[in-house]
């Protein structure tokens, strides 16, 4: 018969196993400060490693990002263009967004 100790030393690697491939679903994702980019024109970018977001999802909370910038100017973003390139879960992510800051 298992002691008690022994029981509970066999559900240690168990737990670790779960919590590390739980920590692995979020990912590390990082992005920018915006950065001019022209006249009246802005870049802003983001890095995601591991992780399983959409690449709608993260190109969601870049927009969201140069939204914060532009309001704090009393402006709306408006995006020029987008670009995104890596694969969920399999390489790292990143996209890229160009936009300006227009009046309400």
């Amino acid at each position: 018969m298992m002691s008690r100790n022994a029981a509970k030393m066999g559900a240690v690697p168990f737990v670790l196993s779960a919590l590390v491939f739980a920590s692995s679903l979020g990912g590390c994702v990082s992005i920018t400060s915006p950065v001019v980019a022209g006249k009246d024109t802005y870049m802003i970018g983001l890095g995601a490693h591991g992780g399983f977001s959409s690449d709608a999802d993260l190109l969601a909370q870049t927009i969201q990002s140069a939204g914060t910038f532009c309001t704090a100017q009393h402006r709306m973003v408006e995006v020029i263009t987008t670009s995104s390139n890596g694969t969920q879960g399999w390489t790292p992510q990143s996209n890229q967004v160009l936009f300006r800051c227009v009046a309400l």
